[in-house]
């Protein structure tokens, strides 16, 4: 809502030039189709320059395309269909979004592990057996005296990948923070068969990661950051070093150890906020969103890391408005509409 605000708001002034930068990283697809045909509707005949990683929607529009390397030097510049056919060694070697990426990307992992490929539709469901690790009974969430979300009921298992789907709005984030117990509630969020009231007594067992990456940094460093969420006391100081050097390494986030997290781009905070939330080790990680403003490469490093810890026995519940996710890695769809839980629907998993 904020962003299509921020965009409407710009339309009344009618300027001349327009620089966006990911206008629509967090729209829903029915919001991101409207913001984009009112630019293309009012922009007629003005300069419009525009950082994107969603470029579906725009790339029939677009007349020009410009590729930066990490230094930010320019490496391409010209029409798209140029761009796109004579440059996509470096679009794939710099992890960059482009036409029929999720294409690509799932065939080179088919043709890397097939066998593993072959097992997946089976393997990565979860068997829904035993007590599960999440069950919701008649939750309500709260925001100030009104019912923000409900959810009459719902199960949770080991290996589960959940997205929960719906327009912006809907009550999505809501569900995530009421099962945290961030927002007031009633009704029961059990986890692991116990209602806990906290969200102190909740945090040993489940992540939270939230929409704002900001809303969960504490540290004066990204290092610090990652240290802060790794239990120290069984690992000597040189080991737990080790281990944050790992992990960084696995986020991308090595050469910024020593910047404050305030200093890193929106993509880096994502993936720091996603980084320090996993490694504590618990068994339900609910992520808001973790793969907004992230490129073609950490999408993937991420959806892998969590297709990981998913063999591992944890569960997984995402929101998302990316479909190639939902179509490609969820076990259960939960859709979220006018604050309620409406409909979950099990599907099989044709994953990479």
């Amino acid at each position: 809502m904020k962003q299509r605000l921020a965009i409407a708001s710009a339309l009344a002034l009618s300027p001349d030039v327009w620089l966006l930068d990911e206008p629509t990283a967090l729209l829903d697809p029915a919001g991101t189709k409207q913001v984009w045909e009112a630019l293309k509707t009012n922009t007629t005949g003005r300069t419009v320059v525009i950082v994107e990683h969603k470029i579906a929607e725009i790339v029939g529009w677009i007349d020009r395309v410009v590729i930066l390397s990490a230094d930010a030097a320019i490496v391409a510049d010209g029409k798209p269909a140029d761009v796109f056919e004579r440059h996509k060694d470096r679009l794939i070697a710099d992890g960059i979004w482009y036409p029929g990426v999720w294409e690509d990307y799932l065939e080179g992992m088919k043709a890397s592990a097939p066998e593993e490929h072959a097992a997946d539709a089976d393997g990565l469901i979860s068997r829904k057996v035993g007590t599960p690790l999440l069950q919701l009974d008649g939750l309500r969430g709260y925001r100030g005296g009104a019912v923000a979300i409900e959810a009459e009921r719902a199960q949770v298992h080991a290996g589960d990948w959940v997205c929960v789907v719906g327009e912006n709005g809907a009550g999505k984030s809501s569900l995530l923070l009421s099962i945290m117990k961030l927002i007031r509630t009633e009704g029961a969020a059990l986890v692991n068969g116990r209602n806990r009231k906290s969200t102190k007594q909740l945090a040993d067992e489940v992540a939270f990661v939230f929409q704002n990456p900001e809303f969960q940094f504490i540290a004066g460093s990204v290092e610090e950051e990652v240290g802060y969420s790794i239990p120290g006391a069984k690992l000597s100081r040189e080991a737990r070093l080790a281990h944050i050097g790992d992990v960084l390494d696995r986020f991308q986030l090595l050469p910024y150890r020593h910047r404050h997290p305030y200093q890193l781009s929106m993509g880096q905070k994502r993936r720091l906020s996603v980084a320090v939330s996993i490694e504590r080790g618990q068994k339900l990680l609910l992520l808001d969103e973790p793969t907004f403003g992230l490129d073609a490469r950490n999408t993937f490093a991420m959806l892998e890391r969590l297709t990981q810890l998913r063999r591992e026995g944890y569960a997984i519940i995402m929101i998302t408005h990316d479909e190639e996710i939902v179509r490609h890695y969820a076990s259960q769809i939960w859709q979220v509409a006018s604050g309620q839980l409406a409909q979950i629907m099990d599907k099989a998993v044709t994953r990479p």
